[in-house]
């Protein structure tokens, strides 16, 4: 019998997200079968050495996620089930305005000058050469009220002035080249890559530690080859699929 499951109550990660991990690694290891109750709120919080409202949030996480259902009075019950959570995405083609996504909402978490820019960074804009200003832009992606993606970008601040001062325009990158400042990318360039969440992203995308993430890098061309966006981007892996479509005209 479990006595206490010991949680990280220093980590930037929510100790509900810790259990929710902690209780889909039991379930994964068959400590439970579909249609078995698991022990009750009162029993797990023990075991966790946490409140029940804390254990109340990762049992919700794992209901949302179909891995159980609660029926009041009688206990959460093992299903067995994940519900696909889908966000569709599409690459933007050169000389079209990229595409919004429908599905999901981002959220502004900071706009600022960036005094030094992480290094690959640099080596996108060859910043050592020509140490231009550059803007930065931190934006975290949103779906029925769950984090699905982690965006940075950066931006040269010459050629989007008042971007820090004025914001996004309904907190997008498209519609404010597009409106704002009237560009159009003649080249777009992406390289996907699978990782892991670190501490801070785990904590900013409410996942569990070492989550799988599919990075994406994306740099944006105007037409006199200026790069106008470099951007990366972490999209929780079960969570996201993409969709290419290229179409000759």
């Amino acid at each position: 019998m479990v006595s206490t499951v010991r949680i990280d109550k220093t980590s930037p990660i929510p100790a509900y997200h810790q259990i929710s991990s902690d209780l889909t690694e039991r379930i994964d290891s068959g400590e439970w079968h579909i249609g078995d109750r698991l022990p009750s709120e009162s029993e797990l919080a023990r075991q966790y050495d946490v409140s029940r409202i804390t254990l109340r949030q990762a049992l919700s996480d794992l209901e949302e996620r179909g891995l159980l259902t609660r029926i009041q009075g009688k206990g959460a019950f093992l299903t067995g089930q994940t519900k696909p959570f889908v966000e569709e995405l599409s690459f933007p083609i050169p000389g079209r305005t990229r595409p919004e996504k429908k599905h999901s909402e981002n959220r502004v978490l900071e706009l600022r000058t960036e005094e030094n820019p992480p290094v690959f960074v640099q080596e996108a804009f060859h910043w050592k050469e020509n140490p231009i200003p550059l803007l930065y832009l931190r934006r975290v992606f949103v779906q029925a009220g769950r984090p699905l993606g982690l965006n940075h970008a950066w931006f040269p601040a010459e050629r989007v002035p008042g971007l820090v001062e004025q914001g996004l325009i309904d907190s997008s990158i498209t519609t404010t080249l597009d409106r704002r400042y009237q560009y159009r990318f003649s080249k777009i360039e992406n390289y996907i890559e699978a990782g892991s969440a670190g501490a801070m992203d785990a904590a900013l995308l409410e996942c569990p530690y070492g989550s799988s993430l599919l990075k994406i890098q994306t740099s944006y061309f105007l037409e006199d080859e200026t790069l106008i966006e470099f951007a990366s981007t972490l999209w929780l892996g079960n969570l996201t699929r993409f969709h290419l479509v290229i179409e000759d005209e």
